[in-house]
């Protein structure tokens, strides 16, 4: 096999940016797995709430929700500006 028109160390990363990619990967492994495996279990302390408390548990998640995606929108933001997975190699010292 050629391997003169293969991609070696065509991008290279920083230790911290990688170990960083390797925690989120981990974290959307384990989010798939605890959907996929507690989809089926029940929900008991939910169905001992009363109405009201229901009611203000949906206030308190409709809260925590839109405050995420504030984190959200900051997160881009802060991504827009400081570019960190440009490809010049000092991009990405502006953190």
């Amino acid at each position: 096999m050629d391997t003169k028109y293969c991609a070696t160390d065509s991008y290279s990363c920083p230790n911290y940016v990688m170990g960083c990619a390797y925690v989120s990967m981990i974290y959307v492994i384990s989010c798939v797995f605890y959907f996929i495996v507690t989809r089926c279990i029940g929900t008991p302390f939910l169905d001992s709430l009363t109405e009201e408390q229901k009611r203000l548990k949906k206030q308190s998640s409709q809260k925590r929700h839109n405050i995420f995606l504030i984190g959200i929108v900051v997160g881009i933001i802060l991504l827009h500006i400081a570019n960190p997975f440009s490809s010049s190699e000092t991009d990405y010292r502006k953190l």
